[in-house]
C-alpha cells in the first residue's frame, strides 16, 4: 500500500527500460537469460563509519561501481545540515499567512497576511498538517533540498551561500518553506503527479531523469508492510553489476552522508534498511514487482498559488474546476500509537483498515500515506480521500492500541470543515461518526463503556460571512448518541440529544454543553460565547444565527422536550 499515485504507462515503461539497459551496455542486460532472483536476494547496503542521528545509527555509504546517471548533488554542499525534525518550541510551521501564500487570498475570510483570518476549512487544515508535522518534515526537507539545487530557490534568501549553510533554529523563512513543502504533498494538484510503478520501472524513470538533466525527483519509501512513509531527495544510481543497483539518496534523517537504496533488477525488488540494525524488521523497507510501495514525486512545484481542494465552488481555482472533489478525512493524534479509521459508504463499501490491512472498496476513494517520519518507529495513520457528497460512517477503532489515547477525526471537504476533538479510546474501545457528504451534518455514537466529553465541530464557507460552530458535551454517558446539524438555508445550528443517555449516576456535568461559534466577515471576526448550557436527553435545540452581529448578541434558542416547545434567549 502506497500513496496514491499515477501508474508508469506501458509505452513509457519500455521507452525507460530501453534507454536504462541501454545504460548498461545493450539490451541483453535486462533479456531472457538473467538469473531469477526476489526480494529476499536483495542486497542490503551499509555504508562505513556510522554516525548517529534521532532516526538511529548509520553509515555514509561509499559507492564502488560505475555511476550511470549523476546530477551532481552531494549530501555535504547541497543537503541541509541539520537533521529531519518534528515541532520544538524553535520551529514554526504553517501559519495563515503561509496558508495564504499556498492558495491565495480565497483562503482569509478577512485581511491579508499576517492578518489573514481563515476560512473555517483552510483553518482545519492548517491545524492538521501542522499536527501531522509533529512526526517530522522529510517531504519538505526533501523537495526542499531539490529545489535548491534546481535553483527554484536560492539560499541566499534564507541567510546562506548553500543550503548546508542554512541554520533551522530562528530561521522562520526557512521552516515556513519546508513545512509548505511537507503539505504539498497531499493537494490532488501534487500527489496526482506522483508516479508509481514496479521497482525497474521506478529506477528506471529515475536513470532517465537523472540523464535528462530534470529536477531532482522526491523519492517515497514505505515498508513491505506499507506503513513508516518516509521520503529522500535521488542524486546518482550506481551499477553494481549482476543486475543491481544502488540509487545513492541524501537523507534528511542523516545530514552529511550519503546513504543508498537497493535495487536489484532480476528480482524486480528493492531494500533500504532504517539504521543499523537490520535484524529488527521494522527498520527494513522493501517492495517488488507491483507491490513496489514507491512512490516518485517530480522535484518541482507549481509557479504561484496551487489549486484549493477545499474552498467552494465560487473560490475554486480555475484548474480545478471540472475535477473530482473530495472529502478528506484525517484521524490525528499519536504517531505511534493510534486507533485506525474504517470507513463506510451508503452501500456497506468500506475504506480503511480492515483485518489488519488496508482495503479501498469506495468507488473513487484515494488512501494516502504521509511522507513525514522522522523516524522508523513512526507511522500515522493514512489520509482518506472520498469523493465530495457522499455521506459516509466512520468507524474510529481502537483495538490495536497499546496505551490510552486522545485523537482528533477532521473531516474536510470543499467550503466545509465538520471535527470531533478530544476522542478519549483505551484499548478495544470505538467510536462511530456519520458525516452527511456536504459536511453539514456529524452525529456521534460514543464506546459503551466509556464516557466522554467531546467537541463536535461544524464550519462552512459562505459568502459573504463564514461561520464555525463548535459544541463540547461536559460529558457523555457511554454509548450516547449525539447530532448537531448546520441548516444552511434558515440559519439555524441544530443539536438533537435523542440518542443521549441518561446517567446511571448523578454528575452535574451530564446534559451540560458549551457552546460558542464564530462568525467572520470581509472585516473581520465576531464570537459568540455561551457555556454550560442546560439540554437534557431527549431534547431537540434550534439555534436562530442569523441576526447576530457585535450589536446583536441575543439569541433564539428553540427547545422541543418532551412535545413542548419553548423560546430560550441566549446570551452571547
Amino acid at each position: 500500500m502506497q500513496a496514491n499515485v499515477s501508474r508508469v504507462s506501458k509505452n513509457t515503461g519500455i521507452m525507460l527500460l530501453a534507454t536504462a539497459c541501454l545504460l548498461l551496455g545493450g539490451l541483453g542486460a535486462c533479456g531472457s537469460d538473467a538469473p531469477k532472483r526476489d526480494q529476499d536476494d536483495v542486497e542490503l547496503l551499509h555504508g562505513t563509519t556510522p554516525q548517529d542521528a534521532s532516526a538511529g545509527r548509520i553509515g555514509n555509504y561509499k559507492p564502488s561501481g560505475r555511476l550511470i546517471a549523476d546530477t551532481g548533488f552531494r549530501p555535504p554542499a547541497d543537503g541541509f545540515a541539520f537533521e529531519n525534525y518534528g515541532i520544538t518550541d524553535a520551529t514554526h510551521d504553517l501559519t495563515p499567512a503561509a496558508v495564504e501564500q499556498l492558495f491565495g487570498k480565497e483562503v482569509c475570510a478577512s485581511g491579508s497576511g499576517v492578518s489573514c483570518e481563515l476560512i473555517p476549512p483552510a483553518r482545519a487544515w492548517m491545524e492538521e498538517e501542522n499536527d501531522a508535522m509533529r512526526a517530522g518534515h522529510c517531504f519538505g526537507m526533501a523537495l526542499s533540498a531539490s529545489r535548491f539545487y534546481g535553483r527554484q530557490l536560492y539560499p541566499e534568501g534564507f541567510g546562506g551561500q548553500s543550503p548546508a549553510q542554512l541554520a533551522l533554529t530562528g530561521n522562520a523563512p526557512l521552516q515556513r518553506t519546508i513545512a509548505q513543502g511537507s503539505a504539498l504533498q497531499e493537494l490532488p494538484s501534487i500527489r496526482h503527479k506522483a508516479l508509481a510503478g514496479t521497482p525497474n520501472e521506478i529506477l528506471d524513470h529515475m536513470v532517465a531523469g537523472m540523464t535528462a538533466r530534470k529536477p531532482l525527483y522526491v523519492l517515497g519509501l514505505f515498508r513491505a508492510d506499507g506503513g513508516g512513509g518516509h521520503a529522500v531527495t535521488p542524486y546518482a544510481v550506481e551499477d553494481r553489476g549482476d543486475g543491481r543497483f544502488a540509487v545513492l539518496v541524501y537523507d534528511n534523517n542523516y545530514p552529511g552522508i550519503t546513504r543508498a537504496v537497493s535495487f536489484d533488477r532480476h528480482a524486480n525488488a528493492w531494500k533500504f534498511v532504517a539504521q543499523s540494525n537490520p535484524g529488527d524488521p521494522q527498520q527494513i523497507y522493501a517492495g517488488q514487482h507491483h507491490e513496489s510501495n514507491l512512490a516518485l514525486y517530480p522535484g518541482v512545484t507549481p509557479r504561484g498559488t496551487v489549486p484549493c481542494p477545499f474552498c467552494n465552488g465560487a473560490n475554486r481555482s480555475k484548474s480545478e474546476k471540472g475535477a473530482q472533489q473530495y472529502n478528506e478525512i484525517a484521524l490525528e493524534g499519536d504517531a505511534t500509537n493510534h486507533a485506525h479509521v474504517v470507513i463506510t459508504d451508503a452501500r456497506g463499501r468500506t475504506t480503511g483498515y480492515v483485518n489488519g490491512k488496508v482495503v479501498n472498496e469506495i468507488p473513487g476513494a484515494e488512501v494516502m500515506r504521509r511522507l513525514n517520519n522522522k523516524t522508523w518507529k513512526e507511522d500515522a495513520e493514512p489520509v482518506y480521500y472520498v469523493p465530495a457528497n457522499r455521506p459516509v460512517s466512520v468507524l474510529v477503532d481502537g483495538r490495536s492500541l497499546r496505551r490510552p489515547v486522545v485523537e482528533r477525526l477532521e473531516f474536510i471537504g470543499p467550503g466545509d470543515r465538520v471535527a470531533i476533538e478530544g476522542i478519549a479510546l483505551r484499548r478495544g474501545e470505538h467510536i462511530r461518526a456519520n458525516f452527511a457528504g456536504d459536511g453539514s451534518s456529524v452525529s456521534l455514537r460514543t464506546d459503551p463503556a466509556h464516557d466522554e466529553s467531546p467537541l463536535l465541530r461544524v464550519g462552512i464557507e459562505d459568502a459573504p460571512d463564514s461561520y464555525d460552530f463548535a459544541l463540547k458535551a461536559k460529558r457523555l454517558t457511554g454509548g450516547s448518541k449525539l447530532n448537531v446539524r448546520l441548516d444552511k438555508p434558515n440559519y439555524q445550528f441544530d443539536i438533537d440529544t435523542h440518542g443521549v443517555k441518561k446517567a446511571a449516576t448523578y454528575d452535574v456535568r451530564f446534559g451540560r454543553y458549551d457552546l460558542a461559534f464564530e462568525r467572520m466577515t470581509p472585516t473581520g471576526t465576531m464570537t459568540f460565547r455561551h457555556p454550560n448550557l442546560l439540554l437534557p436527553a431527549g431534547t431537540i435545540a434550534k439555534l436562530d444565527y442569523k441576526a447576530f452581529s457585535d450589536k446583536h448578541r441575543t439569541l433564539d434558542l428553540e427547545l422541543e422536550h418532551n412535545g413542548h416547545r419553548t423560546i430560550e434567549k441566549l446570551r452571547g
